[in-house]
């Protein structure tokens, strides 16, 4: 754990001083660099954000660098999945010293002034890791396999007929992270997303043995890994020899970027290996219309953020998703409804033509024994 906060001492970040949010990593491992020039700054996946990220954990609008008595404050909006200064989520505008570390979603970021760069702040005995909270159990837990997985109901709308379930791994190791975004952002620091991902994968599969065999299971796929297809279809044709007659769909992320005969020869062989295909978090970040239409998947699954509050949503974003449904299903592509929890919602989805649904009002992520009791 961290001894001190950066901010400790210090003075805070002057707004008539120059200053960059650096990242360590984002998925892909690519460091960026974001230069605080305007404030407010409104920094999040929308392309009318002062700063645009295009990564799935960041909401459209997730956060917000104003001036407050001279000095620099972040304050979140509202977003999904949160922002953290200094491994904590704040609740309203807090303010920055140099080197504080800011998470947005998964993607890290430290404070810098314009002419420094990360390695200024690092002691010359310590590494990145050792600084990082949970660095060293993460090796462990890779080491130990010590994850486990829950599973969620996914269901047809018209009855709300259990036909899948969706596996969710957790760590299961004292002091590691536990939700699956923070440990892909360790692997990703150390170059295990791949790894993490299959052991992952591996817990799913034996957990869910006992699964019925008319229900299907879907289960994630780490963009990292399509990029070596190769490899990745022969890890699929070991995962069918070991479990020959269970029903899989391998999820990707729908803006992985891979040249579409690629993706096209990576679906046709899951295809021939009895596997279904759907694409994730459909709507997210830049929906690739191209891709969907030149390597349509079995399942479409919408993103929550399209599906929170349809039923109060404008009628003008009720019929952009009708229309996005029709031209799914009228491609012969499942369309799922992601993030449904209230009743009125899934009356809303089900009107607008969606097949199936997922989400806390058909059944939070449990584990086997309780999910496959359902």
């Amino acid at each position: 754990m961290r001894n001190a906060d950066p901010g400790m001492n210090k003075e805070c970040c002057h707004a008539n001083r120059r200053w960059c949010l650096e990242g360590a990593f984002i998925t892909g491992n690519h460091s960026v660099r974001i230069s605080v020039n305007v404030l407010p700054m409104r920094i999040g996946r929308s392309q009318s954000a002062q700063y645009t990220i295009n990564h799935p954990s960041v909401s459209r609008m997730h956060a917000e660098i104003v001036e407050i008595a001279g000095c620099l404050a972040i304050t979140d909006c509202s977003s999904r999945n949160g922002t953290y200064v200094n491994y904590t989520k704040i609740t309203g505008p807090t303010p920055l010293f140099a080197g504080d570390f800011i998470h947005l979603g998964s993607c890290e970021f430290r404070v810098v002034a314009e002419h420094e760069t990360l390695d200024e702040h690092r002691s010359a005995d310590e590494t990145w890791a050792i600084k990082e909270p949970g660095g060293p159990e993460f090796q462990r837990l890779i080491d130990d396999e010590a994850v486990y997985a829950n599973y969620q109901p996914v269901v047809l709308l018209d009855g709300q007929v259990v036909f899948a379930y969706e596996s969710l791994g957790r760590g299961n190791l004292p002091g590691a992270p536990t939700r699956p975004d923070d440990l892909f952002r360790l692997a990703g620091r150390y170059g295990y997303s791949r790894t993490l991902s299959n052991i992952f994968r591996g817990q799913a599969l034996r957990s869910a043995e006992g699964l019925p065999a008319h229900y299907q299971m879907f289960f994630n796929v780490h963009s990292d890994e399509l990029h070596d297809p190769a490899r990745f279809l022969g890890e699929m044709a070991q995962v069918r020899d070991m479990y020959p007659s269970m029903s899989l769909v391998a999820e990707i992320p729908e803006g992985t970027a891979l040249e579409p005969a690629t993706l096209i020869d990576i679906r046709d062989a899951l295809r021939d290996l009895g596997y279904g295909l759907a694409y994730d978090d459909f709507g997210v970040g830049q929906a690739r219309l191209v891709q969907l239409s030149d390597c349509p998947p079995d399942y479409l699954k919408f993103d929550r953020e399209l599906i929170a509050g349809i039923d109060t949503a404008s009628a003008l974003r009720q019929k952009m998703l009708h229309t996005l449904v029709m031209m799914a299903e009228d491609m012969g592509i499942s369309t799922v409804a992601e993030g449904v929890e209230t009743a009125s919602e899934a009356a809303t989805v089900r009107q607008l033509g969606f097949r199936c649904g997922q989400g806390y009002l058909y059944g939070r992520p449990m584990p086997p024994e309780q999910a496959f009791a359902l």
